[in-house]
């Protein structure tokens, strides 16, 4: 067996923990721009684009699951500094399961709305996904699910942004190396931020 001291000790993050995050950042950003750009458009062209939004979706959840089993099997997340206020470890700690929380709660009751109005689901035109079992056949009822799977997707670009904001915390303020775990090929910072600097006086 490996080292412990490693999930300690390690700077960056695998090649494949990075793919799997910036494949999901950019398909997270692809959804609210496919709902939008749907309005302007004709119902049969609409159809299609809500139709990729939907496969997106799906992808999406798998990704997700992919992730978590990963987490589950020892590929732990890298601590943040000694030197982070215990209040912003706290807050990225809750953002980071309520990412997990919305990334596989969103797709399924997309999922289940389009079930309720007995609506299809085809990823990416290659297979139709199977209607979620006991979701009844009931507009109202998927109306309810929709109008949820809408602003879950509030919430979710509302945590993009201020994880966003996080990292340039990290990096313009904390000036730590916290940022770069993730985009490995920013310049390094040579020192964290002191403790002390966190103290209120």
């Amino acid at each position: 067996m490996g080292d412990p001291s490693m999930a300690t000790t390690r700077e960056t993050y695998s090649p494949f923990t990075l793919t799997l995050h910036w494949v999901t950042a950019a398909l997270v950003l692809t959804q609210p721009l496919l709902v939008w750009l749907s309005e302007e458009m004709s119902r049969e062209d609409k159809s299609q684009w809500i139709g990729v939004h939907k496969s997106i979706g799906a992808t999406l959840l798998i990704l997700t699951l992919i992730r978590l089993s990963s987490r589950l099997a020892g590929n732990k997340a890298i601590p943040l500094p000694e030197s982070t206020p215990d209040w912003q470890k706290l807050f990225a700690r809750a953002t980071h399961v309520l990412f997990y929380v919305l990334l596989i709660a969103m797709p399924l009751v997309g999922w289940a709305g389009s079930t309720a109005f007995g609506r299809e689901v085809v990823w990416f035109g290659l297979f139709q996904l199977p209607p979620l079992p006991f979701v009844p056949e009931d507009r109202e009822f998927g109306g309810s699910l929709m109008g949820l799977h809408k602003y879950a997707g509030y919430t979710l670009v509302t945590l993009v942004v201020l994880h966003i904001l996080g990292g340039l915390t990290h990096y313009f303020v904390n000036k730590d190396n916290v940022l770069q775990r993730m985009l490995p090929f920013l310049p390094r910072r040579d020192q964290a931020i002191e403790p002390a600097r966190h103290e209120v006086v």
